[in-house]
């Protein structure tokens, strides 16, 4: 089969898995155009803060290529159990790897030997598939810290039935400490744990400090790993950045922001005279008009051109300023 047809059939299926969910795909190449394909193992088991990289895929030289090292220092606090998305994983192979990544699979369970009650294994494996379910996305990294070290150590049934107590919110995902209870669905018997739920997100930090009633916008700001345990509102999340914002107060340098201390800077305001860019294919068109609804930066709003009745949906591009694309 000729080469260039071999690279087609290749990018179909990469394509296909990546449609799928089962494929991360990191394609900013430092070390080539091929990347180092990596199948994620499912469950660990490290015995401390290193981790073989054996251990975590199930190759480290595909494609012709090998790593700087044997081990990664792997995203993990000691003593407690994690459940690790595919994106915290490909941070930590960018450590021993600059080429682009093909990760393949789903969450990877960590489960620290030294902690653990030997033969409890399965027990701690459904425990955190259970945990990641009530978890989704954007939590890049679960820790899970038991009350007492004891805890960890103590015999478990292998096939428990879980339920979830209440726990705060904070973006939507369930942190801090609550009670998980498990029942053995042939006994009946019942139990509970109590656990507390390091959920880490990518929050978005300002760069520099913004004043009081300053404006700022998505690119003034960078992505830190926050632990949602102990914040006190709910977080502006990176992913989530867009447009332009308010600080009603002062917000630090590389500090996360609460969406206490923000709200979204309005370019259009309804009522507001505004310039509106008509645009198809290669014409452009300037008129003046009224808007009909008020909204921020890359939002949409309703406005309404000076001599003529009709209302039209336009993107937000400046202040009183908006554009409506024609096909």
């Amino acid at each position: 089969m000729p080469r260039q047809a071999v690279k087609s059939i290749r990018f179909l299926i990469v394509l296909a898995l990546v449609s799928a969910g089962l494929v991360s795909w990191d394609g900013d190449s430092r070390n080539g155009d091929r990347p180092l394909d990596v199948y994620l193992k499912r469950v660990c088991y490290p015995s401390g803060d290193r981790l073989r990289l054996s251990d975590v895929i199930q190759s480290s030289g595909a494609n012709g290529y090998s790593l700087d090292y044997d081990s990664i220092l792997l995203p993990h606090t000691a003593g407690r159990l994690a459940v690790l998305r595919p994106q915290a994983v490909r941070e930590a192979l960018k450590t021993v790897f600059s080429g682009p990544l093909v990760l393949v699979g789903r969450d990877m369970l960590v489960i620290p030997t030294e902690s653990v009650a030997a033969g409890g294994e399965l027990f701690y494996t459904a425990l955190l598939d259970f945990i990641a379910g009530e978890i989704p996305h954007p939590a890049e990294r679960i820790e899970v810290q038991f009350e007492n070290d004891s805890m960890l150590a103590a015999a478990r049934p292998d096939n428990p039935i879980f339920a979830m107590g209440n726990a705060v919110m904070r973006d939507g995902l369930k942190t801090g400490p609550v009670r998980i209870t498990l029942s053995e669905g042939s006994t009946g018997n019942a139990d509970s744990i109590g656990v507390v739920l390091h959920v880490f997100v990518a929050a978005a930090v300002p760069s520099a400090a913004i004043p009081a009633g300053g404006r700022f916008q998505a690119g003034d700001l960078e992505a830190r790993e926050t632990d949602l345990v102990g914040c006190d509102s709910d977080l502006l999340l990176f992913e989530r950045a867009d447009g332009a914002y308010t600080a009603r107060s002062y917000l630090a340098a590389n500090e996360p922001i609460s969406l206490r201390k923000i709200s979204r800077a309005l370019f259009v305001r309804a009522g507001d005279r505004v310039a509106i860019t008509f645009v198809r294919k290669n014409v452009t068109v300037d008129l003046r008009g009224r808007a009909l609804s008020s909204g921020s930066l890359e939002e949409t709003v309703a406005v309404k051109p000076d001599q003529s009745g009709r209302r039209f949906t336009a993107r937000v591009t400046g202040e009183r300023e908006v554009l409506i694309e024609l096909e």
